[in-house]
Formats: C-alpha cells, sequence, structure tokens
C-alpha cells in the first residue's frame, strides 16, 4: 500500500484516491450531525472538565464552549476547503495538515463514542459494521499524515 502523505522538495505531497477523498468529504456532515443527550458522542467531543463540581463544569463550561464551537467551524470549513485544493494540487501546507489531523481527530471520537469503543483493543471486536473500517482508516491516515508532517518538519522518520 503507497502511503497517503510524502516530503518531497519540502512540500508535503497527498496521494489519495478519489475514493478516498469522498469518504473524506462526509466526515464535515459527520461532525455537523453531533447533539443531544441521546448522541453518545456529544459528551466524547465536551466531556465533563471537573465531574465532581457541577458549578465549576458549567462556569468552565461557559467559557470555552464557543470558542470551541468557533474553532471546529474553522477546521471544517478549512478542511472542505483543502479537500477540493487537494483534488488539484495534491499536497498540504503545514497550517491544512494541522486542520486536518484535528477534524480527522474528531470524526474519530465521534466513531468511537457511536461504536461504543471506551477501551483499546477494539480492532478484535469490529466485526462486519463498516464504521469500524473507517475508524481504522482515519487512524492510519492520521498516523501517517504526523509521521510526514514530523519529517517535513523536523527531518525525522
Amino acid at each position: 500500500m503507497k502511503r497517503p502523505f510524502r516530503v518531497r522538495g519540502g512540500r508535503l505531497r497527498v496521494d489519495l484516491e478519489p475514493e478516498v477523498l469522498e469518504l473524506l468529504s462526509g466526515i464535515p456532515d459527520l461532525l455537523e450531525n453531533v447533539g443531544g443527550d441521546g448522541d453518545p458522542a456529544t459528551r466524547r467531543l465536551a466531556p465533563v472538565a471537573h465531574p465532581g463540581d457541577p458549578a465549576a463544569a458549567r462556569a468552565y463550561d461557559e467559557l470555552t464552549d464557543a470558542e470551541l464551537a468557533r474553532a471546529r467551524n474553522v477546521d471544517r470549513a478549512g478542511f472542505v476547503s483543502s479537500l477540493e485544493a487537494v483534488r488539484t494540487r495534491r499536497e498540504l501546507d503545514i497550517e491544512e495538515a494541522d486542520m486536518w489531523l484535528r477534524v480527522i481527530g474528531e470524526a474519530r471520537l465521534v466513531l468511537g463514542a457511536r461504536l461504543g469503543i471506551l477501551e483499546d483493543g477494539w480492532e478484535a471486536d469490529a466485526g462486519a459494521d463498516p464504521r469500524y473500517a473507517i475508524l481504522g482508516y482515519l487512524g492510519y491516515l492520521q498516523e501517517d499524515l504526523v509521521h510526514a508532517l514530523n519529517r517535513l518538519m523536523f527531518g525525522g522518520g
């Protein structure tokens, strides 16, 4: 399997099949549909900061929720724009790559919560549900992107 992210000539090159780009284009919709107390992804994306102190937890949420929502919306919009750019120029800059890491990480949290994954070792229980395969593939993409960014920024492996 060829690596999806490579460093060539000081640039971060992206080699993803059109089907993968199509899959990735669905991530913002997945994330937009998180909501409500019945969705396990809601708590996974906004864990209680002070579980033993409801007043402190509310105060923390009041201070951070709006900024976190704004930052996530900026990342999602930028992710969509960069997907279109990747289709043509086949590369990401460092800021776009950082955005991809955050958005893919957020998608993994949502999928993991909805699948009821609470700890490592879930791969053994994956079964036939295609969401497990997507979760695993997103983890692979995220890991490869981290390694490519490391090579780009620090010349490391």
